[in-house]
């Protein structure tokens, strides 16, 4: 039988340690925000503050939690800096020798909501159609024997967006805090849609090692033979 009032005690102390060790560096106040937020969104499941501060069940009225929430997030400013500490944590998972780490495109479609924030037409890789929505870029790197995706790279970014230059710019960045976190023998997996001469010329111009799903329109040549 599960001893579920232990469990949930391990769980706790597991999420509090996690949340120290990327919090390292940060202030108090900053430190028990981060926790808080952390839970929030594990215990809500979802990553509307509102629901957030409902899953802290605080004896103050919701109205006051929502609202501290508000302030602290829109004062954090340490976001380097807690990702610093997340990455340390991830590369004691892998081995930068063999690590694998997979970089994908997505979007997210957003079609009862037309008014949200610089929201433009995606590509809805789904059903195919043209949506109003986002892009994303993400990357993870495979724990050791390959048994867990860590998520080390995450990008939500619109073509109606100020400041905007173009997806494969966005790319490039993601691309560029790999190269800046990890060794140039992990493994760089991509999907044919980096199947682009920017992408070669990076990874090669970096003596980095990938490997590219190219399309089918796609002519190797290998000693003169194409």
């Amino acid at each position: 039988m599960i001893n579920c009032n232990r469990l949930g005690y391990e769980i706790k102390r597991d999420l509090s340690n996690f949340s120290e060790k990327i919090s390292n560096g940060l202030k108090r106040p900053q430190s028990k925000f981060l926790l808080q937020m952390i839970y929030g969104i594990l215990a809500g499941n979802k990553v509307h503050l509102s629901e957030i501060a409902r899953s802290l069940n605080e004896t103050i009225l919701l109205k006051k939690t929502i609202e501290r929430l508000s302030r602290n997030f829109f004062a954090f400013n340490q976001k380097e800096t807690v990702m610093e500490n997340y990455i340390s944590e991830v590369k004691k998972q892998i081995n930068e020798e063999q690590a694998v780490i997979v970089i994908d495109n997505s979007d997210i479609t957003k079609p009862c909501s037309p008014k949200m924030e610089a929201i433009s037409d995606v590509h809805d890789g789904s059903t195919g159609e043209i949506r109003k929505g986002y892009f994303t870029v993400e990357a993870a790197v495979l724990s050791q024997n390959k048994k867990m995706p860590l998520p080390v790279y995450e990008k939500v970014f619109s073509a109606a967006e100020n400041g905007f230059i173009s997806a494969t710019h966005e790319n490039l960045q993601c691309l560029k805090s790999l190269s800046a976190h990890f060794s140039k023998n992990c493994v760089r997996t991509l999907d044919r849609g980096f199947d682009a001469n920017d992408y070669y010329r990076y990874f090669l111009q970096n003596d980095e090692k990938f490997v590219i799903r190219s399309k089918k329109n796609r002519n190797v040549i290998y000693n003169g033979k194409t």
